[in-house]
């Protein structure tokens, strides 16, 4: 069973806790809002969404980060100011078939992400996917000659750098995947 960390529980985080394991997923979650995480491991995580209201009960929550070393997958979900630290946290921890996705609310135009990224690595190859069609949620995977024996965590980290502080502000949600070029 694929196993997956969640760092940051606030809408974004806690939509993908509760969605991963509902199909099945062993789901360990982490943020610092001690009652958040005090009423999940009592009452379960209650989603509201279109399709209903919903509460997931097999998520391992806690406010204390421990290492979890056989994940497979690793969202962090926490505001654009705390990616550095979670990926700091997980860094030494990932395998090397281990995922790294990052989401954060706030991203706006695919052109202000391009142009960005374009500036710190003029070789990137850049493809920006409208996610859900709205103009605010996007996919980008870059392919660029300065990852070369980089870690996926700085690799990443050298996105969001790019993006000089538009993560959590001007800019909405964006998952990454980079490659090598």
């Amino acid at each position: 069973m694929m196993k997956i960390t969640i760092i940051g529980l606030g809408a974004m985080g806690s939509i993908y806790a509760a969605l991963f394991a509902a199909a099945g997923y062993e789901v360990i979650a982490y943020d610092p809002w001690v009652e958040h995480i005090d009423a999940i491991n009592k009452k379960g995580l209650s989603i509201e969404s279109p399709s209903g209201t919903y509460t997931i009960k097999n998520i391992k929550s806690s406010s204390v980060f421990e290492a979890h070393e056989d994940c497979d997958l690793y969202i962090i979900a926490t505001k654009a100011s705390g990616v550095e630290s979670a990926a700091k946290k997980i860094s030494s921890l990932l395998r090397p078939n281990a995922t790294v996705v990052t989401i954060q609310n706030g991203l706006g135009a695919d052109k202000e992400i391009e142009k960005h990224i374009k500036e710190a690595m003029p070789d990137a190859l850049i493809d920006i996917q409208d996610l859900a069609g709205d103009g605010n949620h996007y996919s980008a995977t870059i392919t660029s000659s300065q990852f070369a024996g980089k870690s996926k965590i700085e690799q990443h980290k050298m996105v969001y750098d790019s993006l000089k502080g538009k993560m959590g502000n001007e800019l909405h949600a964006l998952a990454i995947k980079t490659k090598e070029q």
